[in-house]
């Protein structure tokens, strides 16, 4: 499949965007930021696909693998 992107309604995020080839999560923030989140597994991409609460859910996806890589 390649490169996703996903628009979310959201005044911090822009949209999201996922590489599976390279199992990453790029962020385009609406100050102009951009932040990438590997290892993103297609299966949590598929998680958030079929969210209701699409930016709950992306945030603690993003912080629960900060904390996975904090602890290493």
């Amino acid at each position: 499949m390649g490169i996703i992107p996903l628009y979310l309604v959201s005044k911090q995020i822009n949209y999201l965007v996922y590489d599976e080839h390279k199992q990453e999560l790029v962020a385009q923030y609406a100050s102009g930021r951009t932040e990438m989140f590997r290892p993103f597994s297609k299966q949590s991409y598929t998680l958030l696909l079929q969210s209701d609460n699409l930016y709950d859910d992306f945030v603690k996806m993003t912080q629960q693998l900060q904390e996975v890589k904090s602890s290493t």
